[in-house]
């Protein structure tokens, strides 16, 4: 799930997609340490900013994000087949950001951004076998700031000065299964 940071009197509605999914690839060291290489599938989100008192330039901004992940997680052993972990993860956000005010035809001009990511995390993971083990974890992801392009639509002083800006932040829930080769 997405969510956005606001100023006050701005409100953000989520958009209709709230799952998503990543592959990753890792090798697990015997020391309880394991590291992986994480990419997301594209995330589609749309968000509504504005004032009640101009409902007609409410504006509709649309951001797609994906990011490439190196993460590293350290599990400490509960039983023999139970263990807590913690993660931390650093990498790249790619983030497209557009969208409109009023209406569709009043368009603001399509712009992307790479930024820095870092993540922190905890879960549980449970070893199914020697080979299969699922987890159950809790990420937060903070992808950096995003803006749209200037306004292709003719403003109030006839100036192409506007544009949307927002701080992007994944909260995620993770369920997660692993194969060791």
């Amino acid at each position: 799930m997405l969510l956005l940071s606001c100023k006050p009197g701005e409100t953000f509605k989520l958009g209709q997609k709230d799952m998503t999914g990543s592959i990753g690839v890792g090798y697990r060291f015997g020391n309880g340490w394991r590291v992986e290489g994480e990419l997301s599938l594209p995330q589609k989100d749309r968000f509504t900013s504005g004032s009640t008192t101009f409902p007609t330039s409410l504006n509709e901004h649309h951001i797609e994000s994906r990011r490439v992940m190196l993460n590293a997680y350290r599990d400490f052993r509960v039983t023999e087949k139970l263990s807590v972990y913690g993660s931390a993860g650093l990498g790249l956000a790619q983030l497209e950001s557009k969208g409109w005010q009023g209406n569709e035809s009043r368009q603001y001009g399509s712009a992307t951004q790479t930024n820095l990511a870092w993540s922190l995390g905890a879960g549980v993971a449970y070893d199914v076998t020697d080979r299969l083990a699922l987890d159950l974890g809790y990420r937060y992801v903070d992808m950096g700031d995003t803006e749209s392009g200037w306004n292709n639509f003719p403003n109030a002083r006839g100036l192409q000065d506007e544009k949307m800006k927002a701080n992007l932040v994944s909260s995620e829930v993770v369920l997660g299964m692993r194969w060791a080769f």
